[in-house]
C-alpha cells in the first residue's frame, strides 16, 4: 500500500440491499484497520443501506461521506470500489466519473481490496467497467434464480401478511401459514366479499388492535395488495401465469378467484358522484338506461312529512330530456323485482348457512390466535421482569439500574396482560352465543329481514351490502327498458318496463335446453360494521314476509 499524505479519514460502507447480517459493519472495520494502518485520524463513519450503486449512485450516506470529505481535504476509505459507484455511466455513476469528481474536489478516495484501482482515471476506467459488468452477471443470475423458485412454485420476495418462512427435516426453507395473521387474511377477504369497501376493513382491523405487517397501520391499500396477492390461493405468479405453489393456500382457491371478479366487477362501474344516502341496490353505473345507454343513478330526498324519497333516475335524460324519455323510478320497485330475482336464481341457502358457520369458525380461531401471542408475550415481559430482579438480588445491577428496568419492563407486562384479556373476553362472547350448527331459522330470518329492507318497510340496511356483492359477482349489469318483450325471460318490474340482466360468463355453470344461462349458486354473505364477524343479527320486521 501507498504511503498516505492526508492525516484525516472518512470511512464509508454500502449496502445494495437490506443489511440483514451486518455487512455495512465488516466493512467499516476493514476500512478503519487500513486507516489505521496508515496513521489515519478516523473522524467520521457514513453508511447506505438499501441503495444501489448500479441502478443509481448509492444514497444519502456517500453524499454525505464525499461532502465531509471536501471540508477536511481528506481521505474516504471504503472496502472495495464497488462500494463507491458500480453504473454504466448513463443509468448510474460510472467509477471514473466518481473518481473525476473527487480529485476535483479534493478528495482522496481509498480501498482496502483495491486501491490501485483509484490511483488513476485509467485505471479507475478498468475496475469501473469491471464492477459494472459484475452487477450486471449478478444481477441476471438472481433473476434466472428467482424464474426458477417461481417456476417450481416456491414463494420469492420478502414477507407476505400471513405466511412466514420455517425450515423442514432436511433444513430446506419453506413457506408455511403465519397462525396468528391467516385468519386475518381469511377475514379480509370474508369482508370483502360481503361488500364491505376496503377502507371499512382497514378502520375495523385498526379499532379491534390488529397490528398489519411489522405493527404498521392498515390502510386501504394493503387490503388490496392482500385482495389481489395469489400468493393466499396456493400460486406463485410468474409474469402472467399463475403456477401452482408448493406452500397450502390460505385462502380457498374459488375464493379468491370470486374476490377477483368483484374487483374487476367494481372497476367497470363508474365510482363517481356524491354519497348515496339511501339503501339502493344499484350504484356507480350498475344499472344502464335501455334508450339512451346512460347510468341509471341512485337519488334520495326527503319528503316534508321526514320520510325518504329513494328513486332511481336516468344520468341520460337528466342532462338532456330531449335525448331520453326514460321516467323516474321509485327505488323498491327495481330493487324488490332485482332482489326476488336473485333468490330465485343466484342464492345458495345452504351454502350460506355453511359460509356463516364457517366465518364463525375463523373468526373464533382468529381470536384464539391472538390471544396465544398476547400470551407468549406476557410470558416473556413476565420473565424479563424476573431475570432483572434475579440480578438485583445477586448484586449483578444497582437498585438505580433496578428501578430504571422496572420502570420500562412493567407497563409492557401490563399492556400484554391486557390484551390477553381482550381477546379472552371476545372468545367468551362467541362462546356465549348460539350454536353454530342451528342456524338455519336465523338465516331464514336475515333473508326476510332483506326483502324487508329493499321493499322499503325497514331502514336498518344490514346485509345489503352482501346482495350487492352478490350482484356484482354474477352479473356485468343490468339494463332497464321500456317495452316488455312477447317473449323473454325477464323480470317485469312495473307497467311497461322490464329489467334485462346481463349475466357475467364467470358465474355461468350451465346453460337449459333454450340456451339461457343457469347460474352457479353463491352463498349471500354478509359482514357487521360492528364486529369481523359476517353473522348478522336481525331484529323482527314489522310486517313479517315469509321465507
Amino acid at each position: 500500500m501507498r504511503s498516505e499524505a492526508k492525516s484525516q479519514a472518512i470511512l464509508y460502507a454500502a449496502k445494495s440491499t437490506v443489511d440483514k447480517r451486518g455487512s455495512n459493519a465488516t466493512q467499516l472495520e476493514d476500512a478503519r484497520a487500513l486507516a489505521e494502518a496508515e496513521g489515519l485520524e478516523v473522524i467520521a463513519t457514513y453508511v447506505d443501506e438499501d441503495a444501489s450503486a448500479y441502478h443509481g449512485n448509492r444514497g444519502p450516506g456517500l453524499a454525505a461521506a464525499l461532502d465531509h470529505g471536501e471540508r477536511v481535504s481528506g481521505s474516504v476509505v471504503v472496502q472495495h470500489s464497488d462500494r463507491l459507484a458500480r453504473g454504466d455511466g448513463v443509468q448510474a455513476r460510472h467509477l471514473v466519473q466518481l473518481v473525476l469528481e473527487a480529485k476535483a474536489r479534493g478528495i482522496r478516495l481509498r480501498s482496502v481490496e483495491d486501491d490501485s484501482s483509484l490511483e488513476s482515471v485509467l485505471m479507475a476506467a478498468a475496475m469501473g467497467e469491471r464492477n459494472t459488468e459484475d452487477s450486471r452477471r449478478k444481477g441476471a443470475a438472481i433473476r434466472a434464480g428467482l424464474a426458477r423458485r417461481r417456476a417450481a412454485g416456491r414463494r420469492v420476495g420478502g414477507s407476505s401478511y400471513g405466511l412466514t418462512w420455517e425450515r423442514n427435516e432436511n433444513d430446506e426453507r419453506i413457506t408455511v401459514h403465519d397462525p396468528a395473521q391467516a385468519p386475518v387474511v381469511v377475514r379480509i377477504y370474508d369482508e370483502f366479499l360481503a361488500g364491505r369497501k376496503k377502507l371499512q376493513i382497514a378502520k375495523a382491523l385498526n379499532s379491534e388492535g390488529i397490528p398489519s405487517n411489522r405493527g404498521k397501520k392498515w390502510h386501504s391499500q394493503v387490503i388490496n395488495s392482500i385482495l389481489r396477492n395469489p400468493l393466499y390461493a396456493g400460486y406463485v405468479r410468474d409474469g402472467e401465469e399463475l403456477i401452482e405453489a408448493q406452500h397450502a393456500p390460505i385462502v380457498p382457491r374459488e375464493r379468491w378467484h370470486e374476490a377477483q371478479a368483484l374487483q374487476s366487477s367494481l372497476e367497470k362501474t363508474f365510482d363517481r358522484g356524491r354519497p348515496v344516502a339511501g339503501q339502493h341496490l344499484f350504484r356507480q353505473g350498475f344499472l344502464r338506461c335501455g334508450q339512451c345507454g346512460a347510468g341509471i343513478v341512485p337519488r334520495t330526498d326527503r319528503n316534508k312529512d321526514g320520510t325518504l324519497n329513494e328513486r332511481y333516475r336516468c344520468q341520460g335524460r337528466y342532462i338532456d330530456p330531449a335525448n331520453c324519455s326514460m321516467t323516474v323510478i321509485p327505488r323498491a320497485q327495481i330493487d324488490s323485482a332485482v332482489y326476488a330475482y336473485f333468490e330465485q336464481v343466484g342464492l345458495d341457502i345452504e351454502a350460506t348457512r355453511e359460509q356463516l358457520i364457517a366465518v364463525a369458525e375463523r373468526e373464533r380461531s382468529e381470536l384464539i390466535a391472538l390471544r396465544d401471542v398476547a400470551e407468549r408475550e406476557l410470558s416473556a415481559a413476565q420473565s424479563r421482569l424476573r431475570r432483572i430482579q434475579v440480578d438485583y438480588t445477586d448484586g449483578e445491577i444497582s437498585a438505580a439500574e433496578w428501578r430504571i428496568l422496572r420502570f420500562e419492563l412493567e407497563p409492557q407486562a401490563k399492556a400484554a396482560e391486557a390484551e390477553r384479556d381482550r381477546f379472552n373476553a371476545k372468545l367468551s362472547e362467541i362462546e356465549a352465543g348460539p350454536e353454530l350448527r342451528d342456524l338455519e331459522s336465523e338465516i331464514l330470518a336475515q333473508l326476510a329481514h332483506i326483502r324487508a329492507v329493499v321493499a322499503g318497510q325497514v331502514r336498518d340496511a344490514k346485509g345489503v351490502d352482501g346482495v350487492r356483492a352478490a350482484l356484482l359477482r354474477l352479473f356485468d349489469r343490468f339494463i332497464l327498458h321500456f317495452d316488455v318483450p312477447a317473449e323473454g325471460h325477464v323480470e317485469l318490474i312495473h307497467d311497461g318496463f322490464w329489467i334485462e340482466p346481463i349475466v357475467s360468463q364467470h358465474a355461468v355453470n350451465t346453460y337449459d335446453e333454450k340456451l339461457r344461462p343457469i347460474l352457479e349458486r353463491k352463498p349471500l354473505v354478509q359482514a357487521d360494521d360492528k364486529s369481523s364477524s359476517s353473522l348478522v343479527r336481525v331484529q323482527p320486521v314489522s310486517s313479517p314476509i315469509s321465507a
